[in-house]
């Protein structure tokens, strides 16, 4: 729902003034009251009109006296200028209206965070539940004003519709009018004037044009009229019964605190009904999911209906289909992993952005992550790293305290180094410069973020889920007789549902059904190699055990190896390597992948690629080996001694940029918008910068009544994120390249190079702070 903040609220006392304080009286007939009965016949017609000045008769009275108020016949009347500035007036109070409805909503989210935070401080368990809960229902009431102010404002755009039309009618009288004035002054100064003849012949074309300029405006306002009263009724009916709905579940609610007195020095009996809560909101969610708008009984169109002795007038039933109107959001995001699921969470958790309506598309069944555990000493093989700035976000949206933290591994070092020459670089934070402790990165499986961004999620309210849907197609809509969706993406969903969007955003991965439908194009190139993933077990914790975690790093010319610290004494691995390399490793016995795993941190490339023509026998030929190599045992991992079961894997690597990350009603964040290579390690902490910036781009338009669906508004987003991407995109496409050069100039100078770095305190914690994405900018 679009957000407009009006500067007036004024509408609702006003229209409490107008209205009478009394009940409408029966529109049936009454009996004639006796002689001897005193009847309130100024009751009677005061309930039949709201109108100043008509306390006798009704719409249908004969009475010969002069109608001030609006009517059709009047249309083509003398009073056209007081008509529009009475529509006006209409219109402008209509505005007034909506705004009380959004501030209404707004109050209403206010109470509800309140009432929870008052309730947690009661130390009452069953009060802070209960009141929690309760927020919640509160809080889609709130939702539900801002939903009906949204459709107020589509029926007073209905009605301006008139006012437009009347305008364009306006020259036409205008210049009938004139001519006629021009007529009367000629036949009082010049009676005999052959002019006159010209001017009558003006007149009578100035009279038929605008006799066909009032009856288009007779028929456009009539038909827009009850468009828009229809339109604003529906909505009435719609907002009242989901209030209803949401009433009933409320007093549920309540019903399950235990008010029974206690003497003093006792205590009520232990609160048990937390379960039975959450099952309230869930009957709430699954009846307002479920509720359908009853329209058979809407009358409009051509169907005869008698609605007095030759009125003249008929009615009959509304023929829309139900399926024909989509239904609106503020904001779809397609894609359910940790880019679309921390920007869903974040506009949910931002009170300016609380009010916007959301939903989330998802192919998979999302039940399964929401219960994702695995056993203590068991590790996903799809880890990222995440800096402290992205870390720092997600706590801010209040989604790192549900992922499994005991799970979560910060690391304190790092160790990179040429394959080929040795030369090395070891990244730590300077005594008294690191901004967060010793940290550098958080090792987290994608499988607890996801996990943990769903419970945050569902912890919030007004989300709508469609899980398990398929995108069957994304298309622009249509104008239909309520509301015009020519502009607005309409995301199509197996069953026939359709869901418009103000914004739709492209979560959606690298093959992205929302930037094909934007014809943003993406540019890049495929690395020809594939990334080898697995977790593995070492012989120990570390070298510095648990408190001072490493991660390391060796470029070969085949691509680089990482292993990175997971808790305990498992790591995960993410090998860049050629096809038939890959290939290979998921062909080995595990204890053939482990001493290749080993080989390719301590031998030279030349005996690795040796070691990557053989078929079996791997682990005697590293110990052979190893025998004739000299390294320093503590600047490599320590020893691999196992794989787990199941999480060798591998996947093509690419680089993809799209030409820009926003269209008109659309934005791309993470995959959908870049795909980089993972030596860097940084894209999970793109995708999280990519929503942050979004976020705020959507906040700012709210505050400032702004279209979030608009290019003008999505632009800040665009020049900020574009620009950062492009620049890391292009740092680790050209790392790629320098260290897959195995012999040459290029080779000593990278030595150089690292080794320059590493000598150089100032420049070595720059490269750090983007590491850790700690808001030194290159720009």
């Amino acid at each position: 729902m679009e957000f407009f903040f009006r500067s007036s609220s004024k509408g609702v006392a006003e229209l409490e003034r107008k209205l009478p304080r009394s009940p409408l009286a029966p529109l049936a007939p009454q009996s004639k009251p006796t002689s001897t009965a005193s009847v309130d016949l100024t009751y009677v017609h005061r309930s039949l009109s709201i109108r100043s000045g008509k306390g006798k008769g009704n719409g249908n009275s004969s009475s010969p006296t002069h109608r001030k108020g609006f009517s059709f016949a009047s249309l083509r009347g003398t009073i056209q200028p007081e008509l529009s500035r009475r529509l006006y007036r209409l219109i402008k109070s209509t505005n007034n209206l909506i705004t009380a409805h959004e501030t209404a909503g707004k109050e209403r989210n206010t109470i509800a965070q309140e009432l929870s935070e008052w309730g947690e401080q009661t130390q009452d368990e069953a009060v802070s539940d209960i009141s929690d809960k309760i927020g919640v229902i509160l809080s889609e009431l709130g939702a539900q004003e801002d939903g009906y102010a949204h459709n107020l404002d589509d029926a007073r755009g209905i009605l301006k519709t008139i006012r437009n039309t009347e305008k364009s009618v306006q020259p036409s009288r205008d210049n009938k009018g004139k001519i006629a004035d021009e007529i009367q002054k000629l036949k009082l100064k010049e009676p005999q004037s052959t002019k006159l003849v010209i001017l009558e012949q003006e007149l009578v074309r100035a009279e038929a044009e605008n006799l066909v300029a009032e009856a288009q405006l007779t028929n456009v306002t009539r038909k827009k009229l009850r468009e828009a009263y229809d339109a604003e009724f529906a909505a009435v009916i719609e907002r009242a019964e989901k209030q209803i709905i949401l009433a009933k579940h409320g007093k549920r609610l309540i019903s399950l605190i235990d008010d029974s007195p206690v003497t003093p020095g006792d205590a009520h009996k232990a609160y048990n009904h937390g379960g039975a809560a959450r099952q309230v909101l869930n009957d709430a969610e699954d009846d307002l999911k479920s509720w359908e708008t009853n329209r058979e009984n809407e009358y409009i169109g051509s169907e005869a209906t008698d609605l007095g002795a030759g009125s003249g007038i008929s009615r009959g039933v509304r023929s829309y289909a139900s399926t024909s109107r989509p239904d609106i959001y503020d904001v779809v995001c397609v894609g359910g992993g940790p880019a679309g699921l921390s920007l869903l969470a974040a506009l949910k958790a931002n009170p300016t952005t609380a009010g916007l309506r959301v939903a989330l598309v998802e192919a998979q069944d999302l039940s399964k992550l929401r219960s994702w555990q695995l056993p203590s000493d068991l590790f996903s093989n799809r880890c990222s790293s995440l800096t402290p700035s992205s870390a720092n976000f997600l706590d801010k949206i209040g989604a790192l305290s549900h992922v499994q933290r005991e799970r979560v591994q910060p690391y304190h070092e790092m160790q990179v180094w040429d394959g080929v020459s040795d030369a090395r670089i070891e990244f730590d934070w300077a005594p008294g410069s690191a901004p967060n402790g010793r940290t550098i990165a958080y090792m987290i499986e994608n499988l607890n973020l996801t996990s943990g961004l769903l419970k945050r999620i569902d912890e919030l309210s007004g989300i709508t889920t469609f899980e398990s849907a398929r995108v069957e197609n994304i298309t622009l809509g249509e104008e239909t007789e309520e509301l015009d969706f020519r502009e607005w993406p309409i995301v199509h969903l197996g069953g026939g549902k359709q869901l418009a969007a103000r914004l739709l955003v492209g979560a959606d991965g690298a093959n992205s059904p929302v930037r094909t439908f934007a014809g943003i194009d993406s540019k890049g190139r495929d690395y020809g190699r594939h990334g080898v993933v697995a977790t593995l077990k070492l012989e120990g914790n570390g070298w510095a055990g648990d408190d001072m975690k490493i991660a390391y790093q060796r470029f070969l010319p085949t691509g680089p190896i990482a292993m990175l610290p997971l808790p305990g004494n498992s790591s995960t691995l993410v090998w860049s390597t050629t096809p038939s390399n890959a290939a290979l490793l998921k062909s080995l016995p595990a204890k053939d992948f482990t001493a290749l795993v080993n080989a390719a941190f301590r031998l030279s490339p030349v005996d690795l690629q040796f070691m990557h023509t053989m078929s079996s026998g791997h682990e005697d030929e590293l110990a052979w080996r190893l025998q004739h190599t000299h390294f320093d045992a503590q600047a490599v991992p320590q020893r691999v001694v196992g794989v787990q079961e199941g999480t060798i894997a591998s996947f093509p690597l690419k680089m993809r940029h799209a030409d820009t990350y926003i269209g008109e009603r659309v934005a791309l964040v993470g995959d959908a918008a870049h795909t980089v290579h993972p030596l860097a390690g940084q894209g999970l902490n793109q995708g999280q910068g990519d929503v942050e910036s979004l976020t705020k781009t959507i906040d700012y338009a709210v505050s400032h009544g702004q279209d979030i669906g608009t290019r003008m508004s999505l632009e800040s987003y665009n020049s900020e994120r574009y620009i950062a991407n492009h620049v890391l995109l292009g740092v680790v496409d050209k790392l790629h390249k320098l260290y897959s050069v195995e012999s040459g100039p290029l080779v000593p100078l990278r030595s150089w190079g690292l080794s320059a770095v590493n000598a150089m305190g100032p420049l070595k914690g720059f490269f750090m702070q983007q590491a850790a994405g700690n808001g030194i900018k290159l720009f």
